[in-house]
């Protein structure tokens, strides 16, 4: 595909948000320990077999192949915090993992389908 963003608006990335502490599977610890520290303290190896700007070009690919216009890797967090309230995680509980200080921010964050929310009334 080659390289389909500028250095331009890859310096544009949003800012990096608070980091949530959850308890990394099995098997991403396998895979951490898997991984090879060099004398210098250096890794060696790589957890992801992939570039980011292969990650940014394929977004760009489904972004275009389905029409979404205005997307931004933060609407995932709003995705996140509604759909694991559809399933009934706790309020206090998607706040954490997402990073927020409050249950309010965290309720902000939740945006119901319409479909969910008559099927809620039932």
């Amino acid at each position: 595909m080659g390289n389909c963003s500028s250095s331009e608006e890859r310096k544009k990335a949003e800012p990096a948000t608070k980091i949530a502490r959850i308890s990394p599977s099995s098997r991403a610890i396998a895979v951490l320990l898997s991984l090879k520290v060099a004398s210098d303290g250096s890794v060696q190896g790589q957890v992801f077999r992939t570039t980011a700007n292969a990650i940014d070009c394929a977004r760009k690919y489904a972004l275009a192949a389905t029409g979404i216009k205005n997307w931004h890797w933060h609407d995932t967090r709003h995705e996140t915090a509604s759909r694991l309230a559809v399933l009934g995680v706790h309020q206090e509980m998607i706040g954490q993992m997402i990073g927020h200080k409050s249950t309010q921010m965290t309720k902000d964050y939740q945006h119901f389908l319409q479909a969910e929310l008559v099927k809620a009334v039932k």
